[in-house]
């Protein structure tokens, strides 16, 4: 098996959610059910739902605890996780590119991902590590607010997203059951036409090849 690495950059924003509202028991859930469950709900329980909303929607590199600071959430800063992205996003969108070339299967056969480097490019192309999470939940550039559909009714949802990202990757490929111009093939379909994480069908999350190293 041979190592390869791997970098892109976004040519659209991406979108992130990572499943975690979907936890009844999770402590973060509870919190936020503390305030969806109000029959009124005042200008400021609006605000908490979609502050704690945006920050279950993050990958992140530890357990996230939240606290009311200044009339505000804000992660606990003991601890204070980073972001990341999960592996399985960009094995996910991959196999997905891999399939237009019937490639799929070979995909999951030969590669195997090692590590994923989240990153925000530069205007000169340096890589950057993001703001930390709470001064990103202060900035708006890192929100997006879209009506959605749950249970028939619409919904405002609170999402975060990247104007400016990338990532690089490093792993191993077992070339005797795919060729590596066929896997950097797949990267470069995935990003033109699958993209990665939340709302890929409206365009988000597309992304272009700038480095691909086998050996």
């Amino acid at each position: 098996m041979q190592n390869f690495s791997f970098s892109v950059v976004g040519i659209s924003p991406m979108i992130t959610n990572n499943g975690a509202n979907i936890d009844p028991l999770s402590p973060i859930n509870k919190l936020k059910k503390e305030f969806t469950s109000k029959r009124k709900k005042t200008d400021d329980d609006y605000r908490n739902i979609a502050r704690i909303e945006w920050f279950q929607t993050l990958y992140l590199s530890g357990r996230l605890i939240l606290e009311l600071r200044d009339d505000k959430f804000y992660a606990e800063t003991k601890n204070l996780p980073t972001l990341v992205l999960p592996v399985k996003c960009v094995r996910a969108t991959i196999i997905a590119g891999a399939k237009h070339n019937k490639n799929g299967k070979n995909i999951v056969r030969a590669i195997q991902f090692e590590k994923v480097d989240f990153f925000r490019p530069s205007e000169t192309g340096k890589k950057m590590s993001f703001p930390d999470i709470n001064a990103m939940s202060d900035d708006l550039s890192y929100v997006d607010a879209t009506p959605m559909t749950v249970n028939r009714a619409k919904v405002l949802k609170h999402r975060a997203i990247f104007a400016q990202w990338g990532f690089s990757v490093t792993g191993g490929i077992a070339e005797d059951i795919l060729d590596p111009q066929a896997f950097e093939d797949a990267i470069a379909i995935a990003g033109r036409y699958e993209g990665i994480n939340d709302s890929r069908a409206y365009g988000y999350g597309r992304f272009k090849l700038t480095d691909f190293q086998v050996g």
